[in-house]
């Protein structure tokens, strides 16, 4: 095994594609060895495909759950482990002559780094070289100090760093280990007879070639407290992304999923999201700029770097980073932003990360405000006439609960929707008891077109949890209560039945004043 090459990829899960990119680094065929995660990424294929050289070789190891340990307890172990996988794998640190290091967030780039053995790193697409040392702090503490201990927080200063092949957009910025490196663009230059292999493994829906409008589903897996998230509410949450964020009717629109390899769901989108495509969750996204002469309109994700893959077969790109901390109440907060175009104000936002307030901005132009601004609310009160949408939701420390007084103290006629499961958060002195006359509530449900064209027949309807409205400006409530359109979404429709205004006095002492429960499109009336 002398002169043997070692490739390792926790977060890969392709021994397809790092059997690619150790071709393209090397323009050679000499043997190598892919070492897999299986905890992260389990192994979705053979390697044989390509050379009988390149074995693949299959590692455990618990990333990011040992936090049960000391440093001293962690470094130990993670020593003992990889110097027996190694040993069990006959793999001879001694004899490898090159190591190439595609995860540098998982447990075996720290063991290099405590053994001294130098090493390249390469990205398979475009993402963080690793988390911040101030991530590691809080969220992997057994991890943290063999970290610091090594110099991996110092990036590409790590001495145990040989070079770096990261694309462009990766890495901003100049550095003497950088070796730019676009993967998509790279595989165009693969032999021909490789890129026929790869169009003979990987199913291709002829679909993608018809002049239909296309959209491009990008899965993701997400942790939960540590534990991987398996709920069925992962298919609500991308029915919610599609729903607000694509303004096509699914009647017109062709859908092609390609599931995360990791993604608890994977087998479950065929079933339920009506007339898509889903692609084998083993083929490698960065192998879609080989899909020649396909055109998607557009590519969507949550979380995915595989977004930027798409880029080569897509018009345009939406990533809607840390939507799953908001997908339920996303319905609310699309309603708040239509009640605010609708009403001529300007729109700020508190609590709804940009990262996924601001596209759905974008791509609903016309339909939403134009633009919508991030604003501390909760320290200072608006400088200028204006709604704002605020989603109680205190994400760090320095962050604080909105009170009413707050609000009472922005310009005249400024109004504040108010998403929350609990408004005695926003009642924190007796006089934003005495303010809580100023409210009122809003509500509804996005449900299904009625020729039953929704995207996911499974979730029959999205609710609109009670909104929260304050306002001391008479007329600003009128407008809002006179308010009794039902506007379409794309892939659904806000229906509710009319009730009598109601009065009651909540165990809170809050007065509700009004519920309005249905909104019909003013266009639709007309």
């Amino acid at each position: 095994m002398k002169n043997a090459i070692i490739v390792y990829s926790a977060a890969n899960a392709h021994g397809y594609l790092t059997c690619i990119v150790h071709r393209m680094l090397h323009k050679k065929y000499d043997y190598a060895i892919y070492i897999g995660d299986n905890v992260v990424a389990p192994r979705t294929g053979g390697l044989d495909i390509f050379d009988d050289n390149i074995l693949y070789k299959q590692i455990a190891g618990d990333w990011g759950n040992k936090n049960d340990l000391s440093p001293e307890e962690y470094e130990k172990y993670l020593l003992n482990f990889f110097d027996g996988e190694l040993k069990k794998h006959k793999i001879a640190i001694q004899e490898v002559a090159e190591w190439y290091i595609g995860s540098n967030w998982a447990d075996f780039p720290i063991y290099l780094n405590l053994k001294g053995i130098k090493h390249n790193i390469f990205q398979e697409g475009i993402g963080d070289i690793g988390l911040s040392k101030e991530s590691w702090a809080v969220k992997f503490p057994c991890q943290f100090e063999a970290r610091k201990k090594t110099g991996m927080f110092r990036g590409l200063d790590n001495d145990n760093i040989i070079a770096a092949y990261i694309h462009p957009k990766t890495y901003k910025g100049e550095h003497q280990k950088i070796i730019p490196f676009d993967i998509v663009k790279e595989m165009q230059k693969l032999r021909q007879e490789d890129k026929d292999t790869l169009a003979a493994l990987f199913k291709i829906p002829q679909y993608v070639y018809s002049p239909i409008k296309k959209i491009l589903l990008l899965t993701q897996w997400f942790r939960i407290n540590g534990e991987v998230w398996k709920s069925t509410d992962i298919l609500k949450m991308y029915s919610l992304l599609l729903d607000l964020y694509i303004a096509n009717n699914s009647a017109h629109v062709q859908l092609l999923i390609k599931p995360h390899p990791a993604d608890p769901m994977k087998t479950e989108y065929k079933k339920v999201f009506l007339g898509c495509d889903v692609l084998t969750s083993s083929f490698p996204s960065e192998c879609m700029g080989l899909i020649e002469d396909a055109s998607f309109d557009k590519a969507i994700t949550i979380s995915s770097s595989s977004i930027y893959s798409a880029e080569a077969i897509s018009k345009k790109q939406i990533a809607v980073k840390f939507f799953e901390k908001f997908y339920n109440s996303m319905p609310s907060v699309f309603m708040c932003a239509r009640l605010v175009k609708l009403l001529g104000y300007k729109c700020f936002h508190f609590g709804i990360f940009n990262e996924v307030m601001l596209p759905l901005i974008a791509e609903r132009q016309g339909y939403l405000p134009d633009k919508s601004i991030w604003y501390r609310i909760d320290t200072t009160p608006l400088t200028e006439k204006g709604a704002v949408i605020i989603y109680d939701y205190i994400w760090r420390e320095g962050v604080y609960h909105v009170p009413l007084s707050k609000l009472t103290a922005c310009p005249k006629g400024s109004f504040a929707f108010i998403i929350t499961e609990n408004i005695n958060n926003h009642i924190q002195t007796l006089y934003d008891l005495k303010l809580v006359d100023y409210l009122f509530t809003i509500g509804g449900e996005l449900t299904p077109y009625e020729d039953g064209s929704s995207l996911l027949p499974l979730y029959t309807s999205h609710e609109v949890k009670k909104i929260y409205v304050f306002t001391k400006d008479t007329e600003v409530k009128e407008k809002i209560q006179s308010l009794s359109w039902v506007y379409t979404l794309p892939y659904s429709r806000l229906i509710a039945k009319k009730i009598d205004l109601k009065e009651c006095e909540c165990a809170d002492k809050i007065k509700l004043n009004y519920l309005l429960d249905h909104f019909v499109d003013q266009e639709e009336e007309k």
